[in-house]
């Protein structure tokens, strides 16, 4: 039988539009899945999507978050250029130019983020990053075509980068932190045969201070909690060796410490055995750098254990990553076989 998974659902997690506090479309599509897959699956009041699969053993949670980072609407002036705010971490230097998805309530507008073209622009300026103030989305309409149209202060925006495949084994496209994390626990679930008590979450607001996992994993009550993430593969030119994150094809990248949280040690040791004996790569990622959902979730109630695991992927919180369905394909099946190590001997 054919999987229902495939890179179909990877590339459609990829181009549906789900900035920060706005995931209605691809929580959507996720609790479709989920309930077709056979999860018991309820909504929150914040918005996660929990899915539930019975079973023997310790209760496991696998979270990934739905949310990207995008734009929130400021202002409209009255030439109906639209000033914006962010939603998550941009770097300013990316945006200048780039094609934006308007997510106005009665239809999605085109757009693209414009600033001064280097023809009336002084030396000194051409020189300087821009200040994201200085920035604004051009849509073609004037501002009562924009106020018909439904946007207004709060409407959210979104690149609008399609999902393509550059190789047979490399895809690039927008959203893959946490897309990517998305789509395993779906590839997981479909798996079925699950050793643990196993509760999927997809997870809100991730990417403006970890808002979702925490609610979420008070409501799980897990033993475990395994975060499933994509990180930062800098293995690029200009990069020093010391400062490279992670590399595409060097294994699942496995938190030590972040900004946020320090991994659960009994769980780590615990993963890197199980990588050992399936012969499956892994690399530590470098101490201190970002944060994901363990952070609040390991201090919520009485504390819970928890690990972050995540895929090698250039260039997030970009209009585009790269991402190797190798390091996809890898690390679905470490998480598969810790559940096991979880059910059999613990950590």
């Amino acid at each position: 039988m054919a999987r229902k998974v495939d890179i179909g659902v990877l590339q459609r997690l990829s181009e549906l539009n789900g900035p920060a506090g706005f995931e209605g479309a691809v929580r959507e599509y996720i609790v479709e899945m989920a309930k077709e897959l056979g999860a018991e699956v309820e909504i929150d009041k914040l918005g996660n999507v929990i899915g539930h699969v019975k079973g023997k053993g310790p209760k496991v949670m696998l979270i990934a978050h739905m949310d990207e980072v995008g734009l929130i609407t400021s202002d409209i002036d009255d030439g109906g250029f639209i000033y914006f705010s962010n939603l998550g971490g941009w770097d300013t230097r990316l945006l200048p130019g780039l094609e934006m998805t308007v997510m106005a309530p009665k239809r999605n507008l085109p757009g693209t983020i414009g600033m001064k073209p280097p023809h009336i622009t002084s030396p000194e300026e051409r020189k300087k990053v821009p200040e994201m103030t200085d920035l604004f989305v051009d849509t073609g309409l004037d501002k009562a075509a924009l106020t018909r149209a439904g946007v207004r202060v709060g409407t959210p925006m979104a690149p609008s980068t399609s999902f393509r495949r550059l190789s047979q084994k490399r895809v690039m496209g927008k959203a893959f932190d946490d897309r990517a994390g998305c789509y395993l626990l779906l590839r997981l679930l479909e798996d079925g045969n699950l050793p643990c008590d196993t509760t999927f979450v997809w997870s809100v607001q991730e990417e403006v201070g970890a808002r979702g996992g925490g609610p979420a994993a008070t409501r799980v009550d897990p033993d475990y909690v395994i975060v499933v993430e994509a990180t930062i593969a800098a293995d690029f030119p200009g990069v020093p060796r010391q400062k490279i994150i992670s590399r595409m094809r060097a294994g699942t990248v496995v938190t030590v410490m972040d900004r946020m949280q320090v991994a659960d040690a009994g769980m780590l040791d615990a993963l890197l055995e199980v990588a050992k004996e399936e012969k499956l790569k892994v690399q530590l990622k470098k101490p201190g750098i970002g944060a994901t959902d363990a952070g609040p979730i390991h201090l919520r109630g009485t504390g819970y254990r928890a690990l972050p695991l995540a895929v090698p992927t250039r260039y997030i919180h970009s209009p585009a990553g790269i991402m190797d369905l190798r390091d996809l394909e890898s690390t679905e099946r470490l998480i598969a076989a810790m559940l096991v190590r979880l059910a059999t001997k613990g950590a």
